[in-house]
């Protein structure tokens, strides 16, 4: 399977395009801005988009998504917790267990609230890779104290990733670069306090600096 990752907006969120071969079937995960830059790539891999997928509903993961879906003439998927809070349209609600393909790839649904109460991850076993959004990064976690989020979640959904996925895994985020699960282990510190059932400093903060500091 191919990735090809572009960083668009004034948090350097992470837009992914999913293919085996060029002409091929092809997903889109988190795209929050650029929709026509995102097109070109599409075009110039004479790609079939299957659909858009958004691991949440925050507006810097999914607000290129409407112009997508109209432009490509596919659809949305989304968790139907999420789907409550976006002010477009979702084609089909996403849940633990559902599976999408791409030529011979399987994507997972998996679900890792915490950050939103429905966030999801894409789950990619032959490739061994993992589509985090929010929840997981390369050197720390998502924010799990704004909207629906929860603490209590994020340590569930940690510590479930934590069991799915071997060392030689990838995790590619929805902010910063992607890292093995071999590297987060050791460097992540948010992620070895959450498998410990310990909820990082940040968890604590006033969501309201938080945002004015960004």
């Amino acid at each position: 399977m191919h990735i090809i990752r572009k960083t668009f907006g004034e948090m350097d969120n992470n837009c992914y395009i999913l293919f085996d071969r060029d002409g091929g079937e092809a997903y889109i995960i988190d795209p929050g801005y650029e929709a026509k830059k995102i097109e070109a790539v599409i075009r110039k891999h004479r790609l079939c988009v299957q659909g858009i997928l958004a691991t949440h509903h925050h507006y810097d993961h999914t607000d290129a998504c409407e112009q997508l879906r109209k432009d490509l003439g596919t659809c949305v998927f989304m968790s139907g917790k999420d789907a409550k809070h976006y002010k477009g349209t979702v084609d089909r609600l996403l849940s633990e267990g559902d599976v999408l393909k791409i030529g011979e790839e399987v994507l997972r649904v998996i679900e890792t609230p915490g950050h939103t109460d429905g966030g999801l991850s894409f789950l990619c076993d032959t490739s061994k890779c993992i589509f985090t959004g929010d929840t997981l990064f390369s050197t720390d976690t998502g924010y799990a104290i704004f909207e629906t989020g929860s603490p209590d979640d994020m340590e569930r959904s940690v510590k479930k990733i934590s069991t799915l996925l071997s060392d030689d895994y990838v995790v590619w985020p929805g902010h910063e670069e992607n890292a093995t699960m071999a590297f987060i282990r050791r460097h992540n510190r948010d992620f070895m306090e959450y498998v410990q059932g310990i909820h990082p400093a940040h968890t604590k903060m006033d969501p309201e600096s938080i945002r004015k500091s960004q």
